[in-house]
């Protein structure tokens, strides 16, 4: 809470506090088979669960009045839908050939109708099918953060996000820890 002095009157200095400004209220547009992307690897719940942690708690947030739109393809629906909870989690599945699970997304994200009442939306992909929806957005005066993996992003999406977010896969960072304890032994070895 942020504190607000008032002006003394006669002997005393009041303080009132006052609550810090409401969050931004936020739609969220997660591709999530193009976050959880590792190649030759089954997406698992459990892939699902540390993403939507660290999306829900560390990189971005979502409050309680955000929407949540998710979207997957009808193969994978049933093992990652287990990783999201909350109410306002709404699932939006495709087809099982390409940009089948970002149709279904598109489909029910039709910015003028969210501009009135949120100011954000968060677009967690890195493809470039969502820059008609982000530069719609903006024109509507929201604010577009867009979140990616490291594996690319298209420039055209990425030049209309006011802020960009990298989340990087929990594999990954596990492999490059690996590598750099085996480096650590290997030196420690050559120096012996």
């Amino acid at each position: 809470m942020r504190q607000l002095d008032i002006a003394p009157s006669q002997d005393s200095i009041t303080t009132m506090t006052s609550p810090a400004p409401p969050p931004v209220r936020t739609v969220h547009a997660i591709d999530l088979e193009n976050q959880l992307v590792m190649r030759g690897r089954r997406l698992t719940t459990a892939d699902a669960t540390r993403w939507w942690s660290v999306y829900r708690n560390e990189a971005v947030g979502v409050g309680p009045e955000d929407l949540v739109f998710v979207g997957v393809s009808v193969h994978t629906t049933r093992e990652l839908r287990l990783a999201f909870e909350g109410d306002r989690v709404m699932w939006r599945i495709g087809h099982a050939g390409p940009d089948g699970a970002d149709l279904a997304l598109l489909s029910a994200l039709y910015a003028p109708q969210f501009a009135a009442k949120y100011r954000r939306l968060v677009i967690a992909s890195g493809d470039h099918i969502f820059a008609p929806l982000a530069r719609h957005a903006r024109e509507l005066g929201m604010k577009v953060q867009l979140v990616h993996t490291a594996n690319g992003v298209s420039s055209e999406l990425a030049a209309l996000a006011a802020t960009r977010t990298t989340i990087r896969p929990a594999a990954r960072s596990q492999r490059v820890r690996a590598l750099s304890a085996i480096r650590l032994v290997h030196a420690a070895a050559v120096a012996a």
